[in-house]
């Protein structure tokens, strides 16, 4: 045995770890099986079974495309920049002292990378008046397994590491020794007994590294290695099944996560005021979550199954494993964007609704039936009996393009179709809702002394059918008037009695629906059939409203971190200026987000399905991004109704023309800073001290901008500047001089205007000639309405 003195247990770790998870490559998958290395309860395991391949699959998805794009790479390029230099500072002093390059780490690895959590214990928790509880010394159990290409590499950089562990650490011990044949090294702290002790060594071709008691998990793996120990993992029949039941023809990652043992674990810790409702929503009748991913050409294609217990409960229980008729589909139009649909039993939900609000205890139940009482007061019925069952077989929800008139034009519209099993009581409800929120509305108006109520119900007929609609006495947009209707069989609900009126004429004679969309049609039959939740996104047409939702708010953080709002803006501005000559700079320049085209050429359609089974739910998505995430944000994206392309760009570049002025307005107080507050004669003279970007000085909606030569450069610039001689002491009100503006009304007819004392405005055309009529400042060659000043 060889004792070696060590100081920092962390360099040892942080090593190991560098050596087991960085950049791995190449090779087929190995024979080696981890799992039969592990026990049965083994917590949680993870796994890529062949890195290099994976890796050249994920290189074949949109996601990575989009990144390799040009114009991406510009964009993040001073964010890589930045990446690299922190990396440096770390790589540079660890190459120095552990003496490995990094090249060496990153390409030392290949094949199988598989990692578990085998054990936790957790101490109960002391009772009331005991001392806390010291933890045992298998606080945490895990392994990690390595299959490299190059084993005698491998060798290589581990034996440096030890001799860097011999020549400098002083505080733990390095101790070589034989496990039934097996050479280990375990690494740990004398001092320290009860702490987790690290130890690897090679089975077959593969690296071992075991974190637990001194001489237990590893030996523990090595016994079920050799087949000496039964009980493994592979013999778990619920893993098996959950494996088998996400495992396609291939897997890029593999994930499982034993829920009944690791609630078994922390039972103690669970507090006796939570659990009831834990039960009651259906969390203890979880049995395990299986995740599956693979990269499937440019598409991720993901699966998790959540394996239940023969009795499901609560929130689980929920969704039956009777399949959503799929003839619902066909009341989706072709050019909806976006639908969810769902078998809808509205007596389970209400159950695990009701059994989770019974498990937070008695007070927190009556408090939540007081509440159902009040409602069920207020519309002089019961919701439970006498609503509820008035609906139930599916729900469907889809956007479509507006539907509500010309000003509405462009923006997302949003239907809703109930089945409707009882249509007397829906009508029933219906009347009652209106009565109420009638009465509700006039004694509003009643007790503010308003003139008019806020809003009030008007009904008119549509093909034999009723529609009930809202008229809000001061609505923003006037053809948003929500709305329903309800049919024999269904309940349908819109933004507006036109989107109401155009839906039931659909329903009565339906055109082209979903299912002739080309990108529906081309992911829809990649996911397995008979769910009971279908939910679709057409990325690339939702994408425009995502894009212009990220350039606005992309030119908002710009406009922020330029402008702060006070009654001199003047000093504001100084304030600002002098700030943004350190940290305060922005680390990449906003106005070079690439364009919606540059991302929308790599999407297409995205579709998840949730199905429920006699063992379990099983939950698939095929989508241009992990669409467990990615269907969900473009749902939630586009139920929040944002604007159109063409509205939304305009904004978007309405604020950057302002944040550009703003910045040019900070250039001319840095100027003035430096010279006795006289104005710079030009904007050229700005660039590149003060105002260091030349895209600054272009408006992005300018299709014609003047190039000017300044100095070694081309620039094209959109703003016209005006020369204020005798400095900002002939000014007696900076806030009403305009110092530079827009060349041209570019934004919906209106001029970006700057003022001498820094804010800038967006004016229309008849009040901007009118101030420069009144201001004595004009620029060279002004003529009254001249929009093509240079």
């Amino acid at each position: 045995m060889k004792k070696y003195v060590v100081t920092n247990l962390s360099v040892w770790i942080a090593a190991i770890c560098l050596l087991g998870g960085v950049g791995l490559a190449q090779e087929a998958v190995p024979p080696f099986r981890p799992e039969r290395c592990l026990p049965s309860d083994t917590i949680a395991y993870a796994e890529i079974p062949d890195f290099e391949a994976s890796k050249a699959r994920f290189k074949e998805t949109a996601i990575y495309k989009i990144w390799s794009e040009p114009e991406i790479q510009v964009f993040a390029a001073p964010i890589k920049d930045f990446l690299s230099k922190k990396f440096g500072e770390f790589k540079e002093p660890f190459v120095a002292e552990v003496g490995l390059p990094f090249d060496e780490l990153y390409t030392a690895f290949s094949g199988q990378i598989a990692g578990a959590l085998i054990r936790i214990n957790v101490p109960p928790p002391p009772e009331p008046g005991e001392a806390k509880q010291k933890a045992g010394p298998d606080v945490v159990e895990a392994a990690v397994f390595l299959t490299p290409k190059e084993p005698e590499r491998v060798k290589a950089l581990i034996a440096a590491l030890h001799a860097y562990i011999h020549n400098k650490e002083k505080s733990a011990v390095v101790e070589t020794a034989d496990y039934d044949g097996v050479t280990v090294t375990e690494i740990y702290d004398k001092a320290k007994p009860t702490d987790p002790t690290l130890a690897h060594t090679w089975l077959g071709g593969t690296f071992v590294l075991a974190i637990g008691p001194r001489k237990k998990t590893m030996q523990e793996v090595i016994g079920r290695w050799r087949g000496q120990t039964e009980g493994s993992l592979l013999q778990n029949e619920n893993f098996a099944a959950a494996r088998k039941r996400v495992v396609g023809d291939h897997t890029d990652f593999f994930a499982y996560l034993n829920v009944a043992h690791l609630l078994g674990r922390l039972d103690a810790h669970i507090g006796a005021d939570i659990r009831p409702a834990l039960e009651a929503a259906g969390v203890y009748s979880i049995k395990s979550v299986c995740y599956n991913l693979t990269f499937d050409g440019p598409a991720f294609r993901d699966v998790v199954y959540v394996s239940t217990a023969s009795e499901k409960k609560g929130f689980v229980h929920v969704l039956s494993p009777a399949p959503l008729d799929e003839k619902v589909l066909d009341q989706v139009p072709a050019q909806a964007t976006m639908f969810v649909a769902t078998r809808f039993n509205p007596a389970l939900l209400w159950q695990a609704i009701d059994g989770f609000a019974a498990g937070l205890g008695d007070e927190k139940y009556v408090t939540f039936r007081d509440a159902i009482a009040r409602a069920d007061e207020f519309l002089e019925t019961d919701i439970e009996k006498d609503i509820l069952p008035a609906f139930g077989d599916y729900a469907l929800l889809y956007s479509q393009p507006s539907q509500m008139g010309p000003m509405m034009f462009g923006l997302l519209d949003f239907v809703a179709v109930i089945h409707v099993k009882d249509k007397l009581k829906a009508e029933v409800a219906g009347e009652l809702l209106r009565q109420k929120t009638a009465e509700m509305a006039l004694k509003q108006a009643q007790q503010g002394g308003a003139a008019a109520v806020p809003f009030y119900w008007q009904s008119v007929s549509h093909g034999g059918t009723t529609i009930h609609y809202v008229t809000i006495t001061a609505a923003p947009v006037p053809f948003l008037m929500p709305a329903y209707a309800i049919t024999e069989d269904k309940l349908v609900i819109g933004l507006s009695l036109q989107t109401v009126q155009n839906t039931l004429t659909r329903l009565a004679k339906p055109g082209p629906g979903i299912r002739t969309r080309p990108d529906f049609a081309q992911v829809y039959p990649k996911v397995s059939k008979g769910a009971g939740v279908i939910i679709y996104s057409d990325v690339k047409a939702n994408f425009p409203q995502t894009h212009a939702m990220l350039s606005t708010i992309l030119a908002g953080v710009q406009v922020m971190l330029n402008v702060q709002q006070g009654d001199d803006k003047l000093a504001v501005n100084r304030a600002i200026l002098n700030a943004r000559q350190g940290e305060g700079k922005l680390m990449i320049d906003m106005t070079k987000f690439p364009p919606a085209e540059v991302f929308m050429k790599h999407l297409f359609g995205s579709v998840m399905v949730v199905k429920g089974e006699e063992a379990g739910i099983v939950v698939e998505s095929y989508s241009p991004g992990n669409s467990l995430v990615g269907v969900g944000g473009a749902a939630i994206v586009a139920a929040i109704a944002i604007p159109s392309l063409v509205k939304a760009r305009a904004a978007v570049h309405k604020t950057v023309c302002l944040s550009n002025l703003r910045q040019i307005g900070l250039g001319i107080t840095m100027y003035m800073e430096d010279f006795n507050d006289k104005f710079p004669p030009d904007l050229q003279t700005l660039y590149p001290k003060y105002v260091p970007s030349k895209q600054t000085f272009k408006c992005h909606k300018d299709k014609a901008p003047k190039r000017e030569q300044w100095g070694k450069q081309t620039v094209e610039v959109s703003y016209t500047y005006i020369f204020i001689p005798g400095g900002l002491d002939t000014v007696v009100a900076p806030s009403e001089a305009i110092i530079a503006f827009d060349s041209k009304p570019r934004h919906e007819g209106k001029r970006t205007v700057l003022f001498v004392d820094g804010h800038v405005q967006s004016m229309k055309e008849a009040a901007f000639q009118e101030k420069m009529a009144a201001q004595k400042w004009k620029p060279t060659g002004w003529k009254p309405a001249d929009e093509d000043v240079p």
